[in-house]
């Protein structure tokens, strides 16, 4: 019986002490020239980029056959700002049908909550959108808007 409520305790201890940001399972949205696409927990990527902690890179990955990847890297440093994004900024893309590697012309990003911690209770959500050209095409551009992203765990 005290193995019993040993056990109880204990799991009762763990589920309220977990955050709800651990439950919450990481996700994007957004349009690429007005197609939706949504991605669950099993299409999103994030690392700290360049090796330090105060910029995160965010990668949803969607489409047929997983070819639709915009990725975004974020200052963690600038919550509640919207921030400009240029064709000079490292790190921004999106890559398109597998083999095209656009780059943007111009967009915007804004960390609306961030939270750092273990990786249990470590979150970072925003918004972005881009319009983004193929450097071999200029002509040939891509307008991401509505863009969405939660992560966690990383």
């Amino acid at each position: 019986m005290k193995k019993l409520l040993f056990l109880v305790a204990a799991a009762t201890l763990i589920s309220t002490s977990c955050s709800k940001e651990f439950m919450k399972k990481q996700e994007a949205k957004f349009k690429v020239n007005g197609t939706q696409y949504n991605v669950g927990e099993d299409g999103m990527s994030a690392g700290y980029f360049n090796g330090g902690s105060s910029f995160l890179a965010i990668t949803p990955t969607a489409g047929n056959s997983q070819t639709i990847q915009p990725t975004i890297v974020v200052n963690l440093n600038k919550l509640n700002q919207v921030v400009q994004i240029d064709s000079a900024q490292e790190g921004f893309n999106y890559l398109h049908t597998g083999s095209i590697q656009y780059i943007p012309k111009r967009g915007t990003w804004k960390i609306t909550s961030h939270k750092e911690g273990n990786p249990a209770s470590r979150h970072t959500e925003g918004n972005f959108d881009m319009v983004v050209f193929n450097p071999q095409n200029p002509a040939d551009s891509l307008v991401i808007s509505e863009g969405y992203f939660y992560v966690n765990n990383y």
